[in-house]
């Protein structure tokens, strides 16, 4: 494959081994190196499989897989040292439902180990570690994951950026059993909703972690171990779990081991109230952020419901809005699947609301 790499969306980039619109394909104990593109790309593919190959030394990714796929596997792989020539390349790049991305080994990467826009698929038992050496956007595995399972994987070494990534309003998924070493940032649930973090590992030595779900509603994040030397009292992201309960803290002893100091539940509290809302008499005027929900708990949402509010000089005009799953035109409206296309129902509660116009 000599010619430039290059990719858009709806595009085939070039690579060593490619097909459009494939159905039924197997790629197996294949070795591909020093290309200037991919090593194998399908678009729009179903049933494609690819195991137990070598991809190195590439100028693109080792395996993409393009937009709107249904019925995947990449397993057994060995990924290292890829992306020469176009450095936000992943390891394994997969837009598709079905997908099953299990014990690969993704290493040295200028970009991310995986970035997986999938949904009802699994992710297991994969090794990734040195990813992120280049970019400064993403994680050892990036992309929105929703209604999956990623489970027992081994991240470590990841330079200064997350491991676990859930972006751009992915959903209902569980992540268990994965191990996160040496990394302040074991995972970003980046506006997501529903997300379950549980029965992981997560070390770090030095500084402490984040534990992050921002912008996220209704994670639940419990019974994680975490291996640290700084005590935890509290967690900036909160108010985005409907649970975070029984972690057990585990601090460094002088001989190297950890000593559990017991297991942390942290409990949300109602937010305090609003202050009234003001507007001004004339249209469009007057934008509210309603971040609480009925029980008075605060509630980010993703990125969360807001109201406008104006008057004629008579009535007071309420517009409501929900942004939940990024209904615009930008890069987070690829997260496909049951996602796109529909609304999430939401009610907005006005309790002792009161309003001054001008």
């Amino acid at each position: 494959c000599s010619k430039p790499f290059r990719r858009a969306r709806g595009e085939l980039p070039c690579a060593c081994i490619a097909g459009e619109a494939s159905t039924n394909i197997v790629v197996e104990a294949c070795e591909v190196r020093h290309s200037s593109g991919d090593g194998v790309c399908f678009n729009r593919e179903g049933n494609i499989s690819v195991r137990r190959c070598h991809f190195h030394g590439l100028g693109g990714g080792g395996i993409w897989f393009g937009y709107f796929g249904d019925g995947g596997e990449v397993s057994d792989c060995h990924v290292p040292h890829n992306g020469r020539y176009a450095l936000g390349a992943a390891g394994v790049w997969a837009h598709m439902s079905r997908l099953s991305v299990v014990r690969n080994h993704v290493h040295d990467q200028p970009g991310c180990g995986l970035t997986l826009w999938i949904w009802h698929s699994l992710v297991a038992s994969n090794h990734l570690h040195h990813t992120m050496r280049a970019i400064r956007d993403g994680g050892a595995m990036d992309g929105a994951q929703n209604f999956s399972v990623i489970r027992d994987n081994y991240l470590h070494d990841l330079g200064d950026w997350s491991g676990l990534y859930n972006d751009e309003g992915g959903r209902d998924s569980v992540y268990t059993g994965n191990r996160v070493e040496g990394c302040w940032w074991p995972f970003h649930m980046h506006d997501t909703y529903g997300v379950v973090v549980s029965n992981n590992v997560f070390t770090c030595d030095g500084c402490a972690m984040r534990f992050c779900f921002q912008g996220s509603a209704h994670a639940v994040f419990r019974d994680n171990v975490i291996n640290t030397t700084i005590p935890i009292e509290d967690d900036a992201y909160l108010d985005s779990c409907d649970v975070w309960a029984d972690n057990d803290i585990r601090l460094k002893q002088a001989d190297g081991s950890y000593k559990s100091i017991g297991r942390l539940s942290l409990a949300r509290r109602p937010a305090p109230p609003k202050s009234p809302a003001a507007v001004i008499a004339q249209p469009g005027a007057g934008l509210i952020f309603l971040d609480r929900d009925a029980r008075g708990f605060a509630s980010p949402g993703v990125p969360g419901a807001r109201a406008k509010l104006s008057s004629d000089g008579t009535n007071l005009c309420v517009e409501g809005f929900y942004e939940y799953n990024k209904f615009i035109s930008y890069k987070g409206s690829v997260n496909l699947g049951e996602t796109v296309g529909r609304h999430d129902a939401v009610r907005f509660f006005f309790d002792g609301f009161t309003v001054t116009a001008f």
